[in-house]
């Protein structure tokens, strides 16, 4: 039965050959198989959240691309050059993160466009006290 069930999904998601073409490129019918495969053997109550959720588990991971900018730039008036040059890439398919020195963190967040987050490169796992030149993750929270 799950055999026919996901051969109608694929016959209704392909308008033409060149959908065919796509979905199965994708494994899109290989998916549809094993999310009713799954289904029929789990036998939930409540499918439509099962589904949503072994869906969820077969998307791929979003590539992460983080720069550590370590004791860059040597002045503040270099920093607007590396932020549009950051601003100039597409960062449609992965999560970019910007890692400056302590000191240019609240001058670089917010000035990205382009989805990059900014974040400070280093930080003690210990928490507050006395650790010279160290920072804390409560102080990176109330930046």
């Amino acid at each position: 039965i799950f055999f026919r069930v996901s051969s109608l999904c694929f016959t209704m998601a392909a308008q033409n050959a060149d959908d065919i073409d796509y979905l199965r490129k994708h494994g899109i019918p290989e998916l549809v198989n094993d999310l009713i495969q799954q289904l029929v053997n789990a036998k939930p109550s409540q499918p439509v959240a099962f589904l949503r959720e072994a869906l969820e588990s077969k998307k791929g991971r979003r590539p992460v691309v983080g720069g550590n900018w370590k004791c860059n730039p040597d002045s503040m008036k270099k920093l607007d050059g590396l932020i549009a040059n950051i601003n100039a890439c597409d960062t449609s398919k992965c999560d970019v993160y910007v890692c400056p020195s302590t000191l240019h963190v609240s001058y670089c967040a917010g000035k990205f466009n382009n989805g990059a987050m900014v974040t400070p490169q280093n930080c003690n796992f210990k928490g507050c006290g006395a650790f010279t030149g160290e920072m804390s993750v409560e102080q990176m929270k109330d930046m």
